[in-house]
């Protein structure tokens, strides 16, 4: 180690009381100080560090902040101004600090001034640098905080759209767009227009904005007339080629226009000027879609200056060429291949060949091609198919071509700028020469970008496919449990309405004996309630899927509730003749106070002690209660253990939805209406089967209170 050089070290410091401390030695920074802090952060450093930043400006160390100035931190914001050096940077969510470029802090958002809980403190020097690096470039995006403050007091400038007429009034307007632009402007045009914008004020209204660090990108069409000029601008603009180009508009943060006809052929041109927001949004869109597709201007220059040839439609008959042709274009990919198969025999011809391998290697190469191949997928190829979408790591992707859209040819696409079509002759024959007749090849951009639209709308069309089989299988589903419930509600309400109705009728005929009387209404009341309690499921049911349930929350202990639901299934066990042994273990021996609806909850306890009693067998139930702290707060742990056969594997994935039972008695309606009123009271609930594979455990949560 050498000599005067503390060793580099890595920590994190947690608890308020050792932030604090490390807070403290601010006091020891000599040079200066970067820090970068959401809009929440502000309160913090004007209420806790302020006195501490005003003596180090004192001293002349250099503090330099970055914030989002928001309408509810202005007065922070202020204050800080007289300490430190504050910009503005929108949506900024970064928290960490910079002291003497070689110790950095990190930190959580906090809010209302309250110190953080947990602080990240690293003196390695590459990667304090790295932090330097980031926080100067957006120092440099930042804007100063007295504009930004100035901004908002004075109110957001109103919406105007409205119509410029002539070239002095439209340069007039560019000239504008870039002096109220901040980071970047974005504009697309024809041919004709990069010739008069050089040597114009709108060029040097550009350049001057670049050089205050602003960012320009332009679409158009390169040609050889206006090269010079795109050359020219070049050099303050990133700009991009789309053949054919005719689109003239431009937009920046806060401006957007477009002429309301091709510029250089208009004798009296007229501007669309706007500060729309909605306008400006959706031309960003459309230009960053545009952006995407359009090619680099060196690219486009370097085939204007080389001569490269023209476009060619060629026609092949020679099948060795074909064969040979397409395997060179597959080695030439750079970027994208699209590949169509006529038949499920051509695929597997082409497999047998060799090609499989070839397009393996190219996705797994340095760079990675991204290949998409249609075809008819059967039995035979749908093995081979998933092993090489497994083994490219998804970066070729196969989908199946559906019959009716089948053709007679195997097409190709290379980097979207060479196509290759090949005729189906015979498709019984074994190898790809014997199957093929004649080809056509192409670098026309006209008929790749035919041949590549044709792809995508089958690509497209596939996945539609695929997408709508999925609803079918998710509807037929749904289907099959509306009528499971028909079913099953049928079943529960016949059961307790036969005997309504048949004691009723054997009270009618009744005469004398007031003890079978009282016997008979005894059932008949039995049974009314268990229509009664099947009409609030149902009920519960509507209520959690219109999100109507209603909580009459109260502070309780849970220990009171839970032994409470023990009690009555205890009396309902006896009465049943029911073995299962119950019992209660509490992990905390102190009260367990909840804020909490006391009849949801102990409905949700005494469905899940029903379930774990009927699955049990006559074997045990264990009710526990505990608590937890995580990153969400602390809450209290109701658990149920049953030693039954455990949860079917089959239901897992939809346990907690409506009509989840493999039991022949009940509504499965159980753990759906537990589960909707446990997370309306901010808990969550959840099964696992035991470890040693007899029964299972039911549990939920449910946030802590003080009493």
């Amino acid at each position: 180690m050498e000599e005067g050089i503390e060793p580099e070290k890595t920590e994190i410091i947690q608890g308020v009381e050792n932030v604090v401390a490390l807070a403290e030695t601010i006091s020891q920074i000599r040079e200066r100080l970067d820090t970068c802090m959401d809009s929440n952060g502000v309160s913090s450093v004007a209420t806790n560090l302020y006195e501490k930043l005003a003596r180090l400006k004192e001293k002349g160390v250099k503090l330099r902040y970055i914030t989002e100035v928001t309408r509810g931190n202005v007065p922070q914001c202020k204050k800080l101004l007289n300490a430190v050096e504050l910009r503005h940077l929108q949506g900024i969510k970064g928290n960490f600090g910079i002291a003497d470029g070689v110790d950095f802090r990190s930190s959580a958002s906090v809010v209302g001034g309250q110190h953080p809980t947990e602080v990240i403190r690293s003196t390695a020097r590459q990667f304090v640098k790295q932090q330097q690096y980031f926080f100067d470039m957006l120092w440099e995006k930042a804007i100063p905080a007295e504009q930004r403050i100035k901004e908002i007091e004075e109110g957001i400038e109103p919406e105007i759209t409205e119509i410029v007429t002539g070239w002095d009034g439209i340069f007039k307007r560019n000239i504008e767009s870039f002096s109220k632009a901040r980071q970047a402007v974005d504009h697309c045009c024809d041919a004709l227009v990069p010739p008069k914008i050089v040597g114009s004020p709108v060029y040097e209204a550009g350049t001057d904005f670049v050089k205050r660090g602003g960012k320009i990108r332009m679409i158009t069409e390169i040609t050889a007339e206006n090269l010079p000029s795109v050359k020219e601008l070049m050099k303050t603009q990133e700009i991009r080629h789309v053949n054919g180009f005719n689109l003239n508009f431009g937009i920046s943060e806060a401006v957007f226009l477009a002429p309301t006809s091709v510029y250089a052929m208009s004798s009296n041109p007229q501007l669309i000027y706007s500060n729309s927001r909605d306008l400006i949004r959706q031309h960003q869109y459309l230009f960053d879609t545009l952006w995407e597709k359009a090619i680099p201007a060196e690219q486009r220059i370097k085939e204007i200056e080389e001569g490269i040839g023209p476009e060619f439609i060629e026609t092949i008959k020679d099948p060795d060429k074909v064969l040979k042709l397409g395997y060179d274009l597959l080695k030439e990919a750079k970027s994208e291949v699209l590949v169509i198969f006529s038949s499920a025999n051509a695929f597997l011809r082409q497999e047998r060949a060799g090609l499989m391998r070839l397009l393996t290697k190219m996705a797994e190469g340095h760079g990675g091609v991204q290949i998409r191949i249609m075809t008819p997928i059967d039995d035979r190829i749908k093995e081979t198919v998933e092993k090489f979408e497994e083994h490219s790591q998804q970066k070729i992707k196969v989908k199946s071509i559906e019959p009716s859209l089948q053709t007679r040819v195997t097409l190709l696409i290379v980097d979207r700028r060479y196509s290759l079509a090949v005729e189906l002759k015979d498709d019984a024959k074994e190898t790809s020469l014997e199957a093929m007749g004649m080809a056509t090849y192409s670098n026309s951009k006209a008929t790749v970008l035919s041949y590549t639209s044709i792809f995508e709308s089958l690509w497209n069309q596939a996945e539609l496919y695929e997408r709508i089989k999925q609803l079918y299988e998710q509807l037929k589903a749904h289907s099959e449990m509306q009528k499971e419930f028909i079913s099953i509600a049928a079943h529960e309400l016949r059961t307790p309405i036969q005997p309504i109705i048949g004691l009723t009728e054997i009270l009618n005929q009744k005469e004398g004996n007031s003890s079978e009387y009282h016997q008979l209404l005894e059932i008949i009341n039995r049974n009314a309630n268990r229509l009664n309690r099947l009409t609030e499921t149902l009920l519960d049911v509507a209520r959690i899927d219109s999100q109507s349930l209603r909580l009459n929350k109260e502070t309780l202990d849970l220990n009171d509730t839970i032994m409470e639901a023990i009690g009555d299934m205890e009396k309902s066990m006896d009465n049943n003749n029911n073995k299962t042994t119950l019992s209660f273990l509490r992990k905390e021996k102190e009260d367990v106070f909840v804020n909490a609806d006391r009849g949801r909850i102990t409905q949700v306890i005494y469905n899940l002690l029903s379930n774990a009693i009927k699955f049990a067998g006559g074997g045990t139930v264990t009710v526990m209660l505990g608590k937890e702290s995580n990153d969400d707060g602390r809450f209290a742990i109701v658990s149920v253990r049953d030693s039954g056969s455990g949860i079917d594997p089959e239901i897992v994935p939809r346990l907690f939805t409506k009509f989840a039972s493999k039991s022949e008695k009940g509504t499965g309606l159980g753990l759906f209406i537990s589960k909707g009123i446990v997370e309306a009271h901010g808990g969550k609930i959840w099964a696992k089967n035991n470890k040693d594979s007899r029964g299972a455990t039911f549990a939920f949560s449910l946030p802590l209170v003080s009493k």
